[in-house]
């Protein structure tokens, strides 16, 4: 009792300095009290102190200080400075602290990188869900950034539900963001889309991008990719990486390769490097560490000064004055949106962050020193795409963007289309309250823009969330004529999703007597059939049908078999009729499809099946129609949780695919990209990332 009562008087009398000298003292009890007490109390201003004491003490003395900063990250700022210094002994001790307070983090095992086959087969099957990815789309740092935001919970052997860490290396970053990168090779494959598990859709992407990757902590409960070119992976492990990137970010102020370096910090995962970037970016308003901060919060990781009404003002002023210069939106303010986005609602001083996202006016036209200045439909989607995150606040703003929604939008005006995508995606997520929703305005554009970002499941979900229709003239068939096959499917689900039957009708019956391609539109209503709208899809096709004639009548009852919903007697009778011709038209490949994973169609699935073995042997594409239909026929097996018939499909195809190794569907297969399971579509990456 005596002695613990002189240990803590003893500990009450220390400070650093003396704490500093006691680590060599003569008794051991001293020396290690005082290792224990500068675990707890060193600071990074002590620098100075520490950096003298190493240097003139012995090993034993430098020993216990690198066990002091390394057994707290409160230590991570003082460890960086000691590895920087220009002094070895300094560097060494800084160097072994860091590995201590990483192993700690990522776990005993997690410093040494395991190369991408190994990450490869350590995820293959461990993402839930199928998603989809233009790679060429943006810069390749922006890409790895959308997968790495969006990316779903992994589980491994070791930590289930973990989030898996993805770092663009920072000498890719570099070229990335300068346009040298060996993906810019690639432009012409803008429109190219990856689709599949999560796993698969990210190693394809970076094999897109011509980069490389590896892994780190998968032995730990923190696992984190690092992505770059070959010549930079395999050549350190993980912590002396992150020791390095500290050192860009204090060596390369306002620079690439300091920026990139601190995007890397804050993408690893782990907090301490983090609150490091938080505090320069306070302390000494740090460009680098502001960069870091917000990938970190883009990333769902809001670190405290980031969350308040002083911060959001400041930020959105300088996208401002930028603006005010640049034609369009740059990458610093679309991280911006994206970091602001993931905020709180309310801040940590008690005010609603989306007050002051409205207050910086970015979506009105307003007056400067330079003349009037507006920021238009460009700036009005970028609030509206951060207020789909952040949450809104009453007043003006909500009753003039819903007044938008019913305004006229010309069909080639794609910066309109846009901020009418993010309205209805703000107001959809209920950031702002909308009563009374008038008919929303639609354009061509916007249809064209939902397909191009392969969000029509979004915008009819959206429409469907708010109970909003279209108005009245996308009823038409004169508005009909305007649009190509893919928009007019669109725009017959949204009236069908909101529950305008008639309207829909009337443009199935504009779509027959177009002699648009049946197939297109069958495939969608199928869908929305398989979706649990089953009944709306038959009652739109019968209300189409009875208002039809010749040509057109035979039309929508083939749409009928498309879809599904088409009686089991037609059905039958359609199938007999495929099976006595004994051949199949390439425009038949479709109808077979529809009609082979339907009840009471078994002679031809089996014919479907058949076929299928015939011709994998010689036929090496994974476009033939004749795929299209299994792969629908296989969707319609398991949506009516046919499990052995669609089992058996699966097992057929394998048994020919062994027989053909190199055949395209065998990969397919293997990667899950094939057949596309029943349900939504795959999720979109870029439909669920802010663009403005």
């Amino acid at each position: 009792m005596f002695l613990a009562l002189a240990l803590c008087v003893s500990a009450l009398e220390l400070d650093v300095p003396r704490a500093l000298a006691q680590l060599s003292a003569d008794a051991v009890d001293a020396r290690a009290e005082a290792e224990r007490w500068l675990a707890v109390h060193l600071k990074a201003s002590d620098f100075d102190l520490a950096a003298e004491v190493a240097k003139s003490s012995g090993l034993e003395a430098r020993t216990r200080l690198t066990r002091a900063l390394g057994s707290d990250e409160r230590h991570f700022e003082l460890a960086v400075l000691l590895f920087v210094d220009a002094e070895p002994e300094l560097s060494r001790i800084g160097a072994d602290a860091m590995f201590a307070l990483a192993e700690r983090w990522f776990g005993a095992e997690a410093a040494e990188p395991w190369n991408e086959k190994r990450v490869s087969s350590e995820l293959a099957g461990r993402f839930a869900g199928i998603v989809s990815i233009q790679p060429f789309l943006d810069d390749p740092d922006t890409v790895i950034d959308r997968l790495a935001r969006l990316a779903p919970d992994v589980e491994t052997n070791r930590v289930s539900r973990a989030r898996l860490e993805i770092v663009v290396d920072p000498g890719l970053y570099v070229q990335a963001i300068a346009g040298t990168s060996a993906a810019a090779t690639a432009a012409g494959e803008r429109e190219l889309v990856r689709s599949g598990a999560f796993e698969v859709v990210l190693f394809r992407t970076i094999a897109d991008l011509r980069a490389t990757a590896e892994g780190f902590g998968f032995d730990g409960p923190h696992p984190w990719l690092r992505v770059g070119y070959g010549a930079d992976m395999g050549r350190k492990n993980g912590p002396r990486a992150i020791l390095e990137w500290c050192r860009d970010v204090l060596q390369y102020p306002d620079r690439p390769r300091g920026e990139g370096a601190a995007r890397a910090l804050a993408a690893c995962g782990w907090p301490a490097p983090l609150e490091w970037l938080e505090r320069r970016w306070q302390s000494y308003s740090d460009r680098n560490a502001l960069h870091g901060v917000l990938l970190a919060a883009g990333r769902g990781r809001v670190v405290a000064s980031l969350a308040n009404a002083a911060a959001v003002d400041a930020l959105l002023a300088e996208v401002s004055a930028a603006r005010e210069l640049a034609p369009s939106f740059d990458s610093f303010a679309r991280r911006v949106g994206t970091a602001l986005a993931r905020c709180p609602r309310i801040g940590l001083d008690g005010e609603e962050l989306g007050a002051r996202v409205i207050a910086a006016q970015l979506w009105t036209t307003r007056s400067t020193a330079q003349g009037t200045s507006s920021f238009g439909a460009e700036g009005s989607a970028y609030t509206a795409a951060i207020l789909a995150g952040l949450g809104g606040a009453r007043g003006e703003y909500g009753r003039a963007m819903r007044a938008r929604l019913s305004e006229p939008l010309a069909d080639d005006d794609r910066a309109g289309a846009v901020e009418r995508f993010e309205l209805l995606r703000m107001f959809a997520s209920r950031a702002l309250p909308l009563e009374g929703l008038p008919r929303v305005e639609l354009s061509r554009a916007l249809l064209a823009l939902t397909l191009e970002r392969r969000a029509e499941p979004q915008l009819v979900a959206w429409m469907q969330t708010l109970r909003a229709r279209p108005s009245a003239p996308w009823a038409t068939r004169e508005r009909a004529q305007r649009l190509d096959d893919a928009q007019l499917a669109v725009l017959i689900e949204l009236w069908l999703a909101c529950d305008e039957p008639r309207a829909a009708a009337e443009l199935v019956r504009a779509w027959s007597s177009a002699n648009r391609a049946p197939a297109l539109l069958g495939e969608r209503l199928a869908a929305r059939a398989r979706l649990g709208d089953e009944q709306r899809v038959r009652a739109l096709l019968t209300l189409a049908r009875d208002g039809a004639a010749g040509d057109q009548l035979a039309a929508v009852e083939r749409l009928e078999l498309l879809a599904g919903v088409a009686s089991r007697d037609r059905r039958q009778a359609a199938a007999r009729a495929v099976l006595a011709r004994g051949s199949v038209a390439f425009d038949d490949w479709p109808l077979v499809g529809a009609l082979a994973g339907t009840q009471g169609c078994d002679e031809l699935l089996e014919f479907l099946i058949a076929h299928a073995k015939r011709v994998i042997p010689i036929e090496n594409s994974l476009d033939a129609p004749w795929l299209a239909a299994l792969a629908r026929a296989s969707q319609d097996l398991l949506a009516r949780d046919e499990q052995l018939l669609s089992r058996r499909i699966e097992q057929e195809l394998d048994s020919a695919l062994r027989r053909s190794p190199k055949h395209p569907l065998r990969k397919a297969r293997e990667e899950r990209a094939w057949p596309n399971q029943p349900g939504p579509a795959p999720t979109s990456f870029e439909a669920l990332d802010p663009r403005p």
